[in-house]
């Protein structure tokens, strides 16, 4: 849908941290929407990101972008 409007990127988020129960994480959730927009357009990531191989995970799981928010909290 957000193709069709025009978007030319995706951003998968946990909406500021708050992860409800029974929901997949933004890590888990990132292949399937991948695999769903395919070429058609970008997917970023952001949420649960606490460390550099957390920014490789997302990267080979088809991010093309990865959002940072708290790297400085974590040393």
């Amino acid at each position: 849908m957000c193709h069709n409007v025009g978007a030319k990127a995706i951003i998968v988020s946990n909406h500021g941290g708050r992860q409800l129960d029974q929901v997949p994480a933004t890590i888990q959730a990132l292949p399937e929407i991948v695999e769903a927009v395919g070429n058609s357009m970008e997917v970023y990531l952001d949420g649960g990101i606490r460390y550099g191989t957390d920014v490789f995970k997302a990267i080979g799981l088809g991010a093309k972008y990865v959002f940072v928010g708290r790297a400085a909290l974590w040393g």
